[in-house]
C-alpha cells in the first residue's frame, strides 16, 4: 500500500513538472510575442509621426 502510494505521489508530481514546463513555454513564447507587437507599434508610431510632419494639405 505504502509503495502505491509513493509511486502515484510520484507520479503527481512529474505530471506536475511537465505541465509546469509546458506552460512556461507558453508564458515565454506569449512574452515574445508581446515584445514584437511592442516593437511593430513604436514602429508604426514613428512612421506615423514622420508622416504628419512631412504632410501638406493638397492644393486646389
Amino acid at each position: 500500500m505504502r509503495t502505491r502510494m509513493v509511486d502515484l505521489e510520484a507520479r503527481v508530481q512529474e505530471e506536475r513538472n511537465l505541465l509546469v514546463s509546458r506552460l512556461e513555454e507558453k508564458r515565454d513564447l506569449l512574452a515574445t510575442r508581446l515584445d514584437d507587437e511592442r516593437k511593430a507599434r513604436e514602429e508604426l508610431q514613428k512612421q506615423l509621426q514622420e508622416f504628419m510632419k512631412n504632410w501638406r494639405p493638397p492644393s486646389n
